[in-house]
């Protein structure tokens, strides 16, 4: 399966060299930066808030604080609710990875 957000590498076949697939993804990276200054006001807080808490969960994981994390972790997708999804996509990939963590450390505490 491939992703239909850019094209495949094809060095002998005419599509784009790795050079030219490295650029495109810089320029979306860097419309994407110039796309998050362009927030309201109220967004960008709110994506503040969200950084913070998803920081504040990390925080929780490393020391193993599984009902802080999990209390944190509910929190954060309630501010992620609030949000417009097309702003919240790296910090629901976060919280995903912080769900598998605080599943994988819920594991190891049942077995003796």
């Amino acid at each position: 399966m491939t992703n239909r957000g850019r094209p495949r590498v094809h060095l002998f076949a005419g599509g784009p060299t790795w050079e030219e697939r490295r650029s495109l993804q810089q320029a979306k990276t860097a419309q994407e930066q110039h796309r998050r200054k362009k927030l309201a006001k109220k967004h960008r807080a709110a994506l503040q808030r969200l950084d913070a808490s998803i920081q504040g969960l990390r925080v929780a994981l490393q020391h193993r604080e599984l009902e802080l994390a999990r209390s944190l972790r509910a929190v954060a997708w309630e501010r992620v609710k609030q949000l417009p999804p097309e702003l919240t996509g790296p910090q629901r990939k976060a919280l995903f990875d912080c769900k598998l963590q605080i599943q994988a450390l819920t594991m190891a505490r049942r077995i003796p």
